[in-house]
């Protein structure tokens, strides 16, 4: 879900688009031809905020690496975006695809230097493990446990994603439905979904506190810089003390200190559990 929220498959597919078109074009041309082929798509689904936030920034990017020759910085290009996003509708700070889908994108920027030192099979796993911990806050507290195996499952789960996609937007501008073959995928996603399920190993967090996402990504962005500039004795520390606030919270202590109550659905009937501390 947040993957889908924060647009990363339709970045990808934008992304593998164009470097399919550079085979027959230059790259200039192929990356304005695949923006171009996207506005019909992104008309159609409007409403749905990550698809022109990408189209936005694609666009942007494009028309500053090939018009304006770099002369913004990709986190100027993203600020600016987000500003003027913000000045449009305020109300879009308080959506998941504004919020998610900006801060993975400032995210890539600042790990790009560290992505770039890493090559091969490591890089493959690297980056989706990155975004992994990065959503772990937001995938927890949706999910109320940890899904240590996620990013595993996001590598198994691209290619055929990314296939589904493909073929699905081929069909809308092709006007061909595909039924066959996208319920024959359907069919290939639902099993593999169901397949992960048996292998999954979750573990249950306690109440997230107000302050556990500030100190988090704190955290989080310190163990970043110390990696790129190598302060290895540092980065134990802080990797530690990240590490101990996780496994705090994944710890049933806080019906200690919580005052809390509970809706319980119990079919015909309604259910409500007051909580005072233990």
């Amino acid at each position: 879900y947040l993957f889908s929220l924060s647009g990363l498959y339709l970045s990808v597919f934008l992304s593998a688009l164009k470097k399919f078109l550079s085979v027959f074009l230059n790259d200039k041309i192929a990356e304005f031809t695949s923006i171009f082929l996207f506005v019909p798509l992104s008309i159609f689904l409007f409403p749905k905020f990550s698809i022109i936030r990408i189209l936005c920034l694609k666009t942007l990017k494009a028309i500053n690496y090939h018009v304006l020759k770099k002369k913004f910085s990709n986190l100027e290009i993203i600020s600016f975006l987000a500003i003027l996003f913000l000045l449009i509708d305020f109300n879009l700070a308080y959506q998941e695809g504004y919020y998610v889908g900006f801060s993975l994108s400032i995210l890539f920027v600042f790990i790009a230097p560290l992505i770039t030192k890493v090559k091969g099979f490591k890089k493959a796993i690297l980056f989706p493990f990155i975004v992994y911990i990065f959503m772990l806050p937001l995938s927890s507290f949706q999910n109320g446990y940890i899904e240590l195996l996620s990013f595993i499952f996001q590598i198994l789960l691209l290619p055929i994603n990314e296939i589904y996609l493909a073929f699905a937007i081929v069909g809308f501008y092709l006007n061909i439905p595909f039924n066959n073959l996208m319920s024959f995928l359907t069919n290939i996603i639902n099993n593999i979904y169901y397949g992960l399920s048996f292998i999954s190993i979750k573990i249950n967090i306690s109440y997230l506190s107000i302050y556990f996402a500030p100190l988090y990504y704190f955290l989080l962005i310190a163990i970043f810089y110390l990696l790129e500039s190598k302060r290895i004795n540092h980065l134990k520390i802080i990797a530690s003390s990240l590490i101990f606030m996780l496994v705090l919270f994944c710890v049933p202590i806080t019906s200690l200190y919580k005052d809390a109550i509970y809706f319980i659905n119990v079919g015909q009937g309604d259910s409500i559990l007051f909580q005072n501390k233990n």
